[in-house]
């Protein structure tokens, strides 16, 4: 969270400044500290601040005594009534409910959207596509389809990429230059990757704000 925050606010400080390829770039440390479900001891870590404070509450509690149980049954009762309820495994039950249903509700909008390109699309062929393939060094051309189920162009998959156009997009031979140069610019960067990944982390961390606006 406070890394996404500082980010955010990096990103808005300097928006007229910084390049829009650092400006991307600056989500990657984010991404792979969100991948590591724990926290590695560092002098460089924010966390280092509210350490200390947590050891000395640590140390200022004091056991004086031995505890004297009269009772041992009604110990062993209120221990197994403790045992059995444990808001621990409570709190783990709402996230997998809640990563399920994000989960869920992902996979769902996109089967369906692909389902509605593949009854949809009409294989059509552009002779500046592998041009620009070589010019901008994507070895792999991509597939290129017309479809009216899509309102904008887009490059759809992870590992095997096609780029998706409008009917209505595809007449002018100036603009369709220009639209397949930005959807292969997209598959160069593998951004598709990242958007996968993206979906990764709102699913595994759908209870905080911050990775959604991220």
């Amino acid at each position: 969270s406070l890394l996404i925050s500082a980010v955010l606010l990096l990103r808005y400080v300097f928006r007229n400044k910084l390049d829009k390829r650092l400006q991307y770039l600056l989500w990657i440390p984010v991404l792979i500290r969100l991948f590591i479900p724990f926290s590695a001891p560092s002098r460089l870590s924010v966390m280092n601040a509210v350490a200390p404070t947590t050891e000395a509450i640590r140390r200022d509690f004091v056991v004086i005594g031995d505890p004297v149980f009269t009772n041992p049954t009604v110990m062993e009762e209120t221990v197994s009534v403790e045992r059995s309820f444990s808001w621990s495994n409570l709190i783990m039950c709402i996230w997998i409910i809640g990563v399920i249903a994000v989960v869920a509700v992902t996979l769902y909008c996109n089967i369906r959207f692909l389902a509605e390109l593949k009854n949809s699309r009409k294989a059509v062929k552009a002779e500046c596509l592998s041009e620009m393939c070589d010019e901008l060094g994507v070895r792999t051309m991509p597939m290129l389809y017309v479809s009216d189920k899509v309102a904008s162009p887009c490059a759809v998959g992870v590992f095997k990429q096609s780029v998706y156009l409008p009917s209505s997009q595809i007449h002018s031979p100036d603009t369709l230059r220009y639209i397949l140069m930005h959807e292969i610019t997209h598959i160069k960067r593998y951004d598709n990757l990242f958007a996968m990944l993206r979906s990764v982390c709102c699913a595994a961390y759908w209870f905080n704000p911050l990775v959604w606006i991220m």
